[in-house]
């Protein structure tokens, strides 16, 4: 009974704001070569559901060591214009690479870090969706990387686990739905493409995800997205080469 509840509540909030509760965000994946490289990233992002700004940076802070964070801001694509929904990505991560042999062109890292999320939705009715998760994760490259080109594969592991849902001003809570159904273990693997100049490159990249949520009729009404593709540019600062 206490589901069947939980479910047409459910469907009475999400037909009117149409929350978007998770897609995967871009892979920050530098090329650092020393202590005090650094690297700023900023791109367009589309995930098929919602669309907007990626932005990362990291910095060397020994010859094998770097730390690095990115901020992903998504707004939903919506049909209705009455209906606004986002998804806010926010992830801070330590980063250890190296060369694969002695070929300085095939490079390695391997990136654990935690990041968290915020996705809201709402109407001009005033009815409203709030959730939050976090992710920890770990996330190994490998790749190729010359003055003017790099391509780099990398695959995260990561866990996706709620810290709250629910809805206004229904008051409800869908916590259990979300532990049940969202709490997940989740694999990203992601392909980079990086094109340019030593200093300052194109960059471009698809991210895949196996997330999944999936529960009666409800999966219908809570979207999620299996993909991301980004768009921008790159830009290096080489301390450790001067």
């Amino acid at each position: 009974m206490k589901k069947c509840v939980l479910i047409s509540l459910a469907i009475l909030t999400c037909m009117a704001c149409d929350p978007i509760i998770y897609a995967p965000s871009s892979q920050h994946v530098p090329v650092l070569k020393g202590k005090g490289d650094m690297e700023i990233e900023a791109s367009y992002a589309d995930t098929g559901f919602t669309q907007g700004a990626a932005v990362a940076a990291a910095g060397g802070v020994g010859e094998q060591d770097g730390i690095g964070a990115s901020l992903n801001i998504l707004r939903g694509i919506e049909n209705d214009t009455e209906q606004r929904s986002a998804l806010n990505f926010f992830e801070a991560y330590y980063i250890r690479h190296g060369l694969v042999g002695e070929n300085p062109k095939f490079v390695w890292a391997i990136a654990p870090g935690i990041g968290y999320a915020g996705t809201r939705a709402e109407d001009d009715q005033l009815i409203e969706f709030k959730a939050s998760f976090i992710r920890p994760f770990v996330q190994p490259s490998i790749g190729f990387a010359s003055r003017n080109f790099e391509a780099i594969l990398s695959a995260r592991l990561g866990y996706v686990g709620y810290l709250s849902a629910k809805s206004e001003p229904l008051s409800q809570d869908f916590m259990e739905l979300f532990k049940e159904n969202g709490n997940q273990v989740i694999f990203e693997p992601a392909l980079t493409l990086r094109a340019g100049g030593e200093f300052v490159k194109v960059h471009t990249q698809l991210v895949l995800s196996t997330f999944n949520f999936d529960y009666e009729d409800v999966s219908q009404l809570f979207f999620y997205d299996n993909a991301s593709f980004s768009l921008g540019l790159q830009f290096y600062i080489a301390k450790s080469r001067e």
